[in-house]
């Protein structure tokens, strides 16, 4: 794996919370999290 610089990391956080949470674009997600992610907060009962 490639490092990245500090500005590519900010432009990374930067772009992922513009489209998963200001865009709702689920394919962001998939892209960006590891095929294994578990979501432990799950959904409120």
């Amino acid at each position: 794996m490639m490092e990245q610089t500090l500005e590519q990391n900010k432009a990374f956080i930067r772009n992922h919370s513009e489209e998963i949470v200001n865009r709702k674009n689920a394919a962001t997600a998939y892209q960006n999290f590891a095929t294994n992610f578990t979501d432990h907060e799950g959904t409120p009962t």
